[in-house]
């Protein structure tokens, strides 16, 4: 696949991961973060992390609300609106000392972690496909990945 297929793919990939709410403004902030000299991989890098940390942690807090004593964790989040949300209901259900709704409401955060693990993981892969292929010429830009990026005011590209 060429570079210029990549580009529009990855770009319609990321538009479709905003559009339905998996990710939010702080997935921009991270690719802005990236730099081709100093950290080239830095988006990867972070999907890695939070897939393999993550998903340890998400098996973990299952097998935690089985037992009667809960332990609080910190969750790490790179952007991952939806996961976030579900766990800002739990982290209110843990509060309000309220362990039947925790337990009832782990597996919808369950369930956001694991879909949005699924469509990160190739999200992440295209990303390092891309980095590996050859740069297009100059004078053959894809301008359509650059659209998510114009609306959501950020001038970046990926």
């Amino acid at each position: 696949m060429e570079n210029k297929d990549l580009r529009l793919k990855l770009a319609c990939m990321r538009e479709s991961l905003f559009d339905e709410g998996f990710l939010d403004e702080f997935f921009v902030q991270l690719e802005e973060i990236e730099d081709d000299e100093i950290n080239p991989n830095f988006v990867e890098s972070i999907i890695d992390l939070y897939f393999t940390d993550g998903t340890d942690k998400v098996i973990k807090l299952g097998e935690e609300l089985e037992k009667t004593a809960l332990n609080r964790e910190s969750v790490f989040s790179f952007g991952a609106k939806r996961v976030v949300q579900e766990v800002n209901n739990m982290r209110k259900l843990f509060n309000d000392n309220n362990i039947d709704g925790l337990r009832a409401a782990y597996k919808p955060m369950r369930d956001e972690h694991f879909t949005l693990r699924s469509r990160m993981i190739p999200y992440g892969e295209l990303l390092h496909l891309l980095r590996q292929t050859p740069p297009p010429p100059p004078d053959d830009a894809c301008s359509s990945t650059n659209d998510y990026a114009e609306s959501s005011g950020s001038n970046e590209t990926i």
